[in-house]
């Protein structure tokens, strides 16, 4: 939670402050990798496991697993949908 009062006041008397982001670095780093080499497109079915390439372990996740979100559930060259 932001205290937008809060940001004012430190100013005034000088007191640095930090900002924390609560999201995890592996999760923002997964959902990159999602995005740029699309592993869910490799799989022929929502249930088959794909690898999530450029992690430091092997993580096999499905399409349902991975929760999309809709820009990237698209057609894929099979003609399925994710």
């Amino acid at each position: 939670m932001m205290l937008l009062w809060a940001t004012g006041v430190v100013d005034k008397v000088g007191i640095p402050r930090l900002n924390f982001n609560g999201t995890s670095f592996f999760c923002m780093f997964f959902f990159d990798s999602l995005k740029r080499c699309d592993p869910h497109k490799r799989v022929v079915s929502d249930f088959e496991p794909s690898i999530v390439p450029e992690l430091p372990d092997q993580i096999k996740k499905t399409r349902l697993q991975m929760q999309l979100p809709d820009y990237l559930k698209q057609t894929t060259e099979n003609g399925l949908t994710s």
